[in-house]
């Protein structure tokens, strides 16, 4: 699911805005 994606990529997050990037990149792809 998407949380799990969440979860398993937020550590590598260097900030709010690159995982958020990561996510609706994700989301949209």
């Amino acid at each position: 699911s998407l949380f799990t994606w969440y979860q398993s990529h937020w550590a590598d997050s260097q900030s709010l805005l690159k995982a958020a990037a990561e996510i609706l990149c994700c989301w949209f792809d």
